[in-house]
């Protein structure tokens, strides 16, 4: 305890001791937080313009599907023009979503599914090419007749299936948020388990440290007071009067005053 001789140099020991338990307690905070930080940054970079560009999609082919629809049923094919002109936005959307499936792990959409898509897409878009010229006519041939029905129903299954992707896209997105909200809260927990156990710590250890280096000798000194008044015999330190402040005054006290 020679390093700790003085008073002042106790006093710093027990501010130390609380101090490194606040320290611990903020790094391991500052360590969780970091982690969560990282885990929205990855949710921003990865999931959000996946779901954004399956929502796109989904916008693009319901809207091209309702002009398709309104065009066959009023005959114009100026808004059969404009349907076919949305397939170079619907295309971009998907290119770009395949190129961030790539870059992510486990993507709840495979590139294989949206590259089927894209080709059944663009085989739709040439038959709506081909069918434009006829919605204008007042008679149809057999043949036309069963390409504008066929095209229908293919229509209405890549809606359904760009839906399908994009419901499993925002799926995945609430997933991962739903675990980072279990995550943060966890951390919540543990943090305050940590700030109670590291303040319960640094009480105790103050409280020891305190008592052994301040309380007790104090208390002796306040002994050798009282017993000094009543004119009973000083007791003797029990610390070091050489190492030690207090015991120093206490072996000062015991000394015979000089003649």
């Amino acid at each position: 305890m020679s390093r700790f001789s003085s008073i002042r140099s106790k006093v710093w020991l027990c501010v130390l001791t609380a101090l490194g338990g606040f320290f611990v307690s903020v790094l391991v905070g500052f360590y969780a937080n970091l982690g969560q930080y990282n885990r929205l940054s990855q949710l921003q970079e990865n999931y959000w313009p996946l779901v954004s560009n399956g929502d796109r999609m989904l916008a693009v082919i319901h809207q091209q599907n309702g002009k398709y629809e309104d065009a066959f049923l009023l005959g114009e094919q100026d808004l059969a023009q404009q349907a076919i002109t949305l397939q170079v936005k619907f295309l971009d959307y998907m290119d770009d979503l395949i190129l961030w499936v790539q870059r992510i792990d486990n993507s709840p959409v495979t590139v294989k599914s949206l590259l089927e898509l894209k080709q059944d897409y663009v085989r739709a878009m040439r038959l709506a090419i081909e069918l434009r010229p006829t919605i204008s006519l007042a008679e149809l041939t057999i043949d036309q007749q069963q390409e504008i029905q066929r095209f229908g129903p293919m229509q209405a299954d890549l809606e359904a299936r760009v839906k399908t992707i994009t419901v499993a896209l925002n799926a995945a997105m609430s997933q991962v948020i739903e675990e980072n909200k279990q995550s943060a809260l966890y951390n919540l927990f543990f943090l305050t388990a940590l700030f109670l156990v590291g303040l319960l710590a640094a009480v105790l250890t103050v409280n020891r440290v305190a008592g052994t280096l301040l309380v007790s000798p104090l208390s002796r000194v306040l002994d050798n007071v009282r017993r000094l008044e009543t004119g009973q015999e000083l007791e003797p330190p029990k610390v070091s009067a050489a190492t030690d402040e207090i015991g120093q005054h206490l072996f000062t006290a015991e000394q015979p005053p000089y003649a």
